[in-house]
């Protein structure tokens, strides 16, 4: 199989053996390098059009509690700066978690979800996240058959916004 050949089964498959990897990485060329870029691109319109979407994480410490070995800030790194900000209001997690509205309470808080809409409300677009509770971090419970919970809400969000 030639190097053409194996970038059109990358893209079609997903995969290649590992002979076949060593193969196109050894051996390939400025012309398979451009077909493979250009593949890559057409790709990418097709899934993305030619719209720029941005996602940004807004994190108030880098200080974690897990160990998790392929993570940069995984808590046995002894070579990570640590900082963490000081809120403005020490009881906000206390506000936040009392607050209730006719019955309605916040129960997730994490910054992802208002920088998605942050950014998504800058570059005109709509944009919300959605969750399925499966923890309880202040009682300290989880739901461990949450999947078909997570199955609920993919089919209730698609439903919703196939109506849109």
């Amino acid at each position: 199989m030639n190097n053409r050949e194996l970038i059109e089964k990358l893209e079609q498959t997903h995969s290649l053996h590992l002979d076949e990897w060593e193969q196109l990485l050894s051996t390939y060329t400025k012309e398979d390098y451009t077909y493979a870029t250009d593949l890559a691109r057409e790709i990418a319109v097709n899934v993305f059009g030619k719209k720029i979407y941005f996602r940004g994480i807004i994190e108030f410490s880098n200080f974690c509690k897990c160990d998790c070995y392929y993570c940069g800030i995984r808590k046995s790194n002894k070579n990570c700066q640590r900082y963490r900000l000081e809120p403005a209001d020490i009881h906000l997690n206390e506000k936040i978690e009392s607050f209730d509205f006719e019955g309605r309470r916040i129960t997730n808080f994490e910054m992802e979800g208002s920088a998605l809409a942050g950014l998504a409300a800058l570059m005109g677009h709509r944009a919300t996240t959605i969750c399925t509770i499966i923890a309880q971090r202040i009682a300290k419970d989880a739901c461990t058959d949450y999947k078909p919970f997570v199955k609920q809400m993919i089919q209730m969000a698609l439903d919703k916004l196939a109506t849109l």
